[in-house]
């Protein structure tokens, strides 16, 4: 599994492929139950699909640093994020490997969900957008302990 540098504005981290291609996958489907969609979160929901599913090896895009240029928008990701975070910690039915290989997130062929690993992409997005992770491509990884995330 390669990894993703997820940046926004002039920081960023590191994280799997596969996490990022799923949590792509969950920011999707969270904005499809928005009920008043503006266009563009229509065509993010759709690039996120992509994100997931394409295939792409070593820069899956999280789209963040082209879509979310203000506060408005900034707030519904970050509300988007905190929920699929304690969904994932509470809810072992959030994202299953039926779910995850049926719709061919990270080209299907999941063994095992790793909750963990999502949730830790989720929070360091989060951590990113608020302004707290103040990493870049060079940084040391001491964000993040690969070690039984695979």
């Amino acid at each position: 599994m390669g990894t993703s540098f997820v940046d926004f504005k002039d920081y960023g981290y590191w994280t799997k492929d596969g996490f990022l291609e799923g949590l792509s996958f969950m920011l999707a489907r969270e904005f499809e139950k928005i009920l008043d969609k503006g266009d563009w979160q229509k065509e993010l929901i759709e690039r996120w699909k992509e994100a997931a599913t394409a295939g792409f090896i070593g820069c899956v895009p999280s789209y963040i640093d082209d879509y979310f240029d203000s506060s408005d928008r900034l707030e519904i990701l970050q509300t988007t994020l905190k929920k699929i975070i304690e969904e994932l910690e509470t809810n072992n039915n959030f994202i299953t490997i039926e779910v995850l290989n049926n719709n061919k997130v990270g080209m299907g062929g999941w063994q095992e969900v790793n909750s963990q690993g999502f949730k830790k992409t989720a929070q360091l997005m989060l951590d990113l957008i608020c302004g707290k992770l103040k990493t870049n491509a060079s940084s040391p990884i001491d964000y993040w302990d690969f070690g039984n995330d695979q």
